[in-house]
């Protein structure tokens, strides 16, 4: 009986039962096979790579963020200064390269951890690559110092500079010391101790 059967459909037995379940032929129809998964994650990664590095190499952006952590960094020496009720002064480097801060007194070695000393090299961070001090232009000194309740004399501007653009910070004791020009955000004046 089974050899009728076979030759009524033309069929082998195997043949037959994996023609009497349609569900397991379609599972394997359906989905993403691993090459298609990788192809896909690798163009994302792709795109993505290509995205982030423009966005980065934009010199509007690279200015705007060395400006702002410049006066972060002022920010956080002044803390330092009141704090630890002791002198500090932000020393540019002559080349343009960056900056380092420097204890003028001597403070308190277990509270001076808390407020690291600042130290920043252009030429050493990737993503201030290319960012140059162009001019130091404080009334009669090169550098800003804070005095040991946290207040300094230092008016005038440092210019940064990024490819053939440039961008001004401006010192100024009567009004939170640091003003960027070009931040909206509380009109430009960086008044509050971070």
């Amino acid at each position: 009986m089974p050899p009728a059967t076979a030759s009524r459909t033309g069929l082998e037995p195997s043949l037959r039962t994996m023609l009497h379940h349609p569900a397991q032929a379609s599972r394997a129809r359906h989905g993403f096979t691993l090459l298609e998964l990788v192809a896909s994650l690798a163009l994302i990664a792709l795109v993505a790579s290509f995205a982030i590095s423009a966005f980065f190499a934009q010199s509007d952006m690279t200015l705007h963020n060395a400006l702002q952590r410049l006066a972060d960094d002022i920010h956080e020496m002044q803390a330092r200064a009141t704090s630890l009720q002791a002198p500090v002064e932000i020393v540019f480097d002559p080349s343009g390269d960056g900056y380092h801060a420097e204890d003028r007194g001597t403070p308190d070695p277990r509270r001076a951890r808390m407020f690291p000393l600042v130290s920043r090299c252009y030429s050493t961070d990737a993503v201030f690559e290319g960012v140059r001090i162009l001019t130091v232009r404080l009334k009669g000194t090169d550098r800003i110092s804070f005095d040991a309740s946290g207040h300094s004399p230092a008016t005038g501007a440092v210019v940064i500079g990024y490819r053939d653009d440039a961008r001004t910070l401006e010192l100024r004791s009567d009004r939170g010391l640091t003003y960027l020009p070009d931040s909206p955000r509380n009109r430009g004046w960086l008044n509050v101790l971070r």
